[in-house]
């Protein structure tokens, strides 16, 4: 075991250029913790970390990008206090929720439909009458209680291949 104290400032310096190397053939056993706060980075741009095991709780304050990024997987609840911006297609399944609004724009200047917004019924066995989807527009009654006011829903008229069909109903 080796153990260094500090000098007259509490200040201990392991090389003195970026090209030397610190090497850990050991576990680390305490806290790392800067000794400035919001002064100091884990990596570089040009230098970066290649995987990151964490269990428990990730802060982060300030932006979090993800770049070059295949799928974010998620067992728990990813929770976002301001706004996701989604510069591509996102995917969401399951049960999910959406508080205030939700803003689908397209930049496209040709004369195709766009934007466009899908609910795609994933079905093993499509029958004729299935329901595909539907949009509810509910409110609070006049005693606080949720109540459906409206709502559009999508419906397989013909699920037979080459004479597809499908029918809008709009309720009250």
């Amino acid at each position: 075991m080796v153990t260094f104290a500090g000098g007259t400032n509490g200040t201990i310096q392991l090389g003195d250029a970026a090209t030397d190397n610190v090497v850990f053939n050991a576990d680390v056993n305490s806290n790392i913790i800067p000794n400035t706060n919001n002064a100091y980075d884990l990596g570089s741009s040009s230098q970066q970390w290649r995987n990151l095991y964490v269990s428990g709780n990730v802060s982060i304050g300030g932006t979090l990008t993800y770049e070059d990024v295949t799928n974010i997987d998620s067992i728990g609840i990813i929770t976002a206090r301001s706004n996701i911006d989604c510069n591509g297609n996102l995917d969401v399944s399951g049960t999910s929720s959406f508080g205030d609004n939700i803003t689908v724009t397209s930049t496209d200047t040709g004369s195709s439909a766009a934007p466009e917004f899908k609910l795609f019924r994933n079905s093993a066995s499509p029958a004729d009458a299935d329901y595909l989807g539907q949009i509810k527009f509910a409110g609070e009654s006049d005693i606080g209680v949720e109540r459906n006011y409206a709502k559009i829903t999508g419906k397989i008229l013909d699920a037979s291949n080459g004479s597809e069909d499908g029918i809008i109903e709009f309720a009250h």
